[in-house]
Formats: C-alpha cells, sequence, structure tokens
C-alpha cells in the first residue's frame, strides 16, 4: 500500500505495522504503535483511582505473603508440629468459609470504600500485634490462632467489598483487564513475597517480616484516603 508522500506500509503482525519511509516518521509511527501496545495491556491503569489502589495493593500483597511465610516459621519453632501448622491455616480458613455468604450480601448494603479501608487498618493492627507480641517474646501458639481466625474474619468482608469495588474504579469498559491486572499482582506477590521473607528473616527476624507486613497496609489506607470517587 502507497501512503501520500511515496511511504509504503506494510502488515508486519497482526498488532504493528511497519512504515518504511523517512527516519523522523519511522520513529514517531513505532513510538506510537508501542503506546498503543502498552494501552491495551494495562488500559485500566488510565484510571487515577484504580493506578493507585492497584499500585498500593501489589505492595500490601507483597507484605501479606512476608507475613504467611513467616508466620509459618513462627509457629514450626514453636511448637515443631506440622500438626499445629495445619491447625493455623485452617483457622484462617474457617471464618471466611462460615461468613463469606453473609458478607457479601453486608458488602452490598455499605459504602464500599469505607469498609475496604477499615478491613485494610483492621489487617494492620492485627499484623503489628503479631510483630509486638513476638519481639518481645510473649508469643503462644494461641495467640497466632486467635490472630489467625481475625484475620480470617476480617478478610470474608475485606475479599467481596475489594471485588466489588473494581468496577467504581476503573469502570465498565476496561473492567476484564483491571481484573487481570489483580491477578497478575498477586501471581507477582506470590513470588516476590516469599523470596523478601527468606531473605528477611536471616537479616531482621521473624518479628521484622511482620512489621513490615503491618505498615505496608499504610499504602493502601493512604491510596484508598486520597482517592476521589463519586458519592
Amino acid at each position: 500500500m502507497v501512503l501520500n508522500g511515496g511511504c509504503s506500509l506494510r502488515m508486519r503482525s497482526s498488532d504493528e505495522r511497519a512504515i518504511r519511509c523517512c527516519p523522523p516518521r519511522l520513529i514517531r509511527v513505532r513510538a506510537a504503535l508501542r503506546r498503543g501496545l502498552y494501552s491495551h495491556t494495562f488500559v485500566a491503569l488510565r484510571h487515577y483511582n484504580f493506578r493507585l489502589f492497584w499500585s498500593a495493593r501489589l505492595v500490601t500483597l507483597i507484605g501479606s505473603w512476608m507475613q504467611r511465610v513467616a508466620l509459618g516459621w513462627l509457629v514450626l519453632q514453636l511448637t515443631n508440629s506440622p500438626l499445629l501448622l495445619g491447625v493455623v491455616s485452617f483457622a484462617g480458613a474457617v471464618p471466611v468459609i462460615l461468613l463469606g455468604l453473609f458478607a457479601g450480601v453486608a458488602v452490598d448494603r455499605v459504602d464500599k470504600r469505607r469498609l475496604v479501608l477499615a478491613t485494610q487498618t483492621a489487617f494492620m493492627f492485627l499484623a503489628l500485634t503479631l510483630a509486638i507480641l513476638t519481639a518481645s517474646g510473649h508469643i503462644r501458639v494461641w495467640h497466632v490462632i486467635a490472630i489467625v481466625m481475625l484475620t480470617g474474619v476480617v478478610n470474608a468482608y475485606d475479599g467481596p467489598a475489594r471485588q466489588a469495588m473494581i468496577i467504581d474504579l476503573a469502570g465498565r469498559v476496561d473492567l476484564t483487564n483491571a481484573v487481570a491486572l489483580n491477578s497478575a499482582a498477586f501471581n507477582a506477590a506470590r513470588i516476590i513475597g516469599p523470596s523478601l521473607a527468606g531473605l528477611l528473616i536471616a537479616r531482621v527476624g521473624i518479628a521484622g517480616c511482620f512489621f513490615l507486613s503491618g505498615f505496608s497496609f499504610l499504602t493502601i489506607i493512604t491510596a484508598l484516603a486520597v482517592m476521589r470517587l463519586d458519592a
């Protein structure tokens, strides 16, 4: 195909076109193609609220995975019992199973941002409580089970509220991309968090991991506080 000015256009792939013409114009076209490619891949990030939420959520996910690894290591140090390690994991899942249906109904009747702000604050409080008990040497396995169960209760409400809020942050048009980016953040944190936890346990100890996990929630609390959402 011949364009105005004698420039020829050929199909290079289904998503990219290369224009053979003068070098300055070629550079501009390639830059535009790259912007188009990335805009389709990360299109939901064009929304200010979702961009804030997604970035902060990535930080908190990394902190949560660090806490999960450190928690397992702590239980093994306290009890040296694989059975109790399984009990701790089960204690965190039970509240989600029992309260999930009721939490979903409650989420539809309250302001989602305020609810997520409350749940993230509760997560931070529980993580810092765990860190203080561990650092002071007063931690016992029943403390761990109780904190994990309370975390499960909070998570039963946080999950539905956070998922339902995505459409308010990214809109209906970009909802699919927003969900995909959330999944990508979760999987990235699942790789980064445990890796950092292993290094930090050796460097600063288990309590240090809990402190970092607790303070990581400040990012999403701040993001939720500065968001511009319609009433």
